[in-house]
């Protein structure tokens, strides 16, 4: 008997009734703990604010992901401004794989793994940090759209293996939607799809038929997409200018990656070579053509190729769940098949323990490091509203911000001292710099106030993000980076090519001192700095910010 539909409809109560307890959590209670990197929050912010303002991904303004999480952003913000939007923007894309989700589920005859393959994405969907055990106690607001990748993978990759061949138009409708979502979303994680499709596609026609009309389907809404806006000219664009910045980093990212995922890949490895050693032994024995024989061993040969491309796209999404989309192949077929075998239960069961383990345990220490308040009490700040609405922030976080901004402003002739020796005292990766830089210009605003400056036009900041964009709710510049980041998303400019970038603004804010000037965006001050003395007036507001006024004729 076919219990498919009852399947279905079991995931798809199961995923309403997470996200319906997600959403009633967070609207009954919609303050968002302070955690670590706070301005990626913040560039997704800004993204949305450029959408509100009618501004285009890639043709507007310069991204260094698709411009899906962007629009994630700008809905939250529309539909649910009672929460957080970085919470809602999660909830939306939970919801964006719920159908892929119940699709897979209903693939999977135990309805234990179903629920666990729903409760693994729904963990890295939804939950606001990052599970891995060298992260912070509490939220990590950075690379929540590597997180989303994970989950992608994870699904996807679970339906994949499960999927009958026969279901040719339910599989096109299918993948399409998927190269959709890995195109929008990061362009990476399009390798995810097509390996092991590609390596179906070459021993199953129905597969074949599937993938090519598939394509097609994906491509004609991409023409139609960049005929009426030009999105994905700007999106090609935006990737050959960061893969510009970090090709020779690429190897580099890859070792690391590795290195850090070497006892999984191990693992994985290690079963996908039992289990390709099982089906060439099977293949050996079979009658028919060559061809027919081979294909046998098309299932580790595709979970060899979706291997590789999760290496590849997880090692250029630094700070991501990692390992977590491998899950998705475990829900593969036959590899808890009969007959048993003994070293093929022992890697798949290590294998899912230590990742599917390490989500698990990640997600409950750091959702209690949230409940119990480990980092410290939170409290509503005045100063962070104009970044980040709904947020609250530790006690401690705040006292060591605060002392930072003082460290800066009130001792800024020693500190200058200091730095004129090669002393910096700054540590770009501290979890509260975000919150410290966000009072300096907050303390630079109240400045402005008092001067009654108000008509500043185009705002930019030199800076990670565009702080002083999203806390004035300035009409956004066009033409700019929405990260200006030297190490991964810009490449050092000429003074033509400042002068150019600087056109469309009207009011540029400076970091003047270390606070803001972080390593990655110290050297981007120099680039403008011929354009802002020739084209631009200086009017110093705070020891840590200068403001650049356009002149007028």
């Amino acid at each position: 008997m076919d219990h498919t539909g009852s399947r279905i409809l079991a995931a798809f109560l199961l995923i309403l009734f997470i996200a319906a307890v997600y959403a009633g959590v967070w609207f009954m209670f919609p303050h968002l703990t302070a955690g670590a990197g706070g301005n990626d929050a913040l560039f997704l912010a800004d993204g949305a604010r450029r959408i509100a303002a009618g501004q285009l991904p890639h043709i507007d303004f310069s991204l260094p992901t698709g411009a899906l999480p962007y629009f994630s952003y700008f809905l939250s913000e529309k539909l649910f401004p009672q929460i957080p939007a970085y919470i809602g923007s999660h909830l939306f894309g939970f919801l964006l794989l719920s159908p892929l989700l119940a699709a897979a589920c209903a693939q999977i005859p135990n309805r234990i793994a179903g629920a666990a393959l729903v409760a693994a994405v729904a963990i890295a969907t939804l939950l606001p940090f990052n599970t891995n055990v060298n992260e912070m106690c509490g939220n990590a607001f950075y690379a929540s759209y590597n997180r989303f990748g994970a989950a992608f993978t994870l699904v996807s990759l679970a339906w994949f293996f499960r999927a009958s061949s026969t279901r040719v138009w339910l599989n096109t409708v299918i993948i399409a939607a998927l190269l959709l979502i890995a195109i929008f979303s990061k362009f990476v994680y399009l390798g995810v799809i097509l390996g092991p499709l590609i390596v179906y596609s070459l021993f199953d026609a129905r597969w074949r038929k599937a993938a090519l009309i598939s394509i097609a389907i994906t491509a004609l809404i991409l023409i139609v997409v960049q005929l009426s806006t030009g999105i994905l000219g700007g999106y090609l664009a935006d990737i050959r200018a960061m893969a510009a910045v970090n090709r020779g980093r690429v190897l580099y990212f890859l070792a690391s990656f590795v290195y850090k995922s070497f006892f999984e890949l191990l693992l994985l490895g290690g079963l996908i070579l039992a289990l390709l050693l099982e089906r060439w032994t099977l293949a050996t024995r079979a009658t028919g053509n060559w061809f027919a024989r081979l294909s046998i061993i098309r299932q580790p040969v595709a979970m060899a190729a979706a291997i590789g491309a999760i290496i590849v796209a997880e090692s250029q999404s630094t700070n991501g769940h990692e390992m977590v989309g491998a899950l998705g192949l475990l829900f593969a077929p036959g590899l808890f098949g009969k007959p048993f075998n003994t070293t093929r239960l022992v890697l798949l069961v290590t294998a899912a323990t230590l990742i599917g383990g390490n989500l698990a345990i990640g997600a409950f220490e750091k959702g209690m490091c949230n409940l119990v308040n480990r980092l410290g009490a939170p409290q509503h700040v005045a100063w962070t509203d104009p970044f980040m609405p709904h947020l609250v922030v530790p006690e401690p976080m705040v006292e060591t911000a605060l002392s930072r901004v003082a460290l800066w402003t009130e001792s800024a002739a020693t500190m200058r001292a200091l730095e004129d020796k090669g002393h910096s005292y700054l540590n770009p990766a501290d979890a509260e710099l975000y919150l410290a830089q966000w009072k300096t210009v907050d303390d630079a605003i109240k400045i402005l106030k008092d001067r009654g400056i108000t008509d500043l036009g185009r705002v930019m900041t030199v800076a990670f993000a565009d702080m002083f964009g999203v806390a004035l709710k300035a009409p956004p510049p066009k033409g700019t980076k929405i990260v200006l980041d030297p190490i991964r998303t810009v490449s050092p400019m000429t003074d033509d090519e400042a002068k150019a970038y600087l056109s469309n603004v009207d009011t540029v804010f400076v970091p003047a001192c270390a606070l803001n000037k972080t390593s990655a965006t110290e050297p981007a001050a120099l680039w403008f700095g011929a354009t802002l003395k020739q084209q631009f007036t200086e009017q110093p507001l705070t020891p840590c910010w200068a403001m650049y006024r356009r002149k007028t004729s």
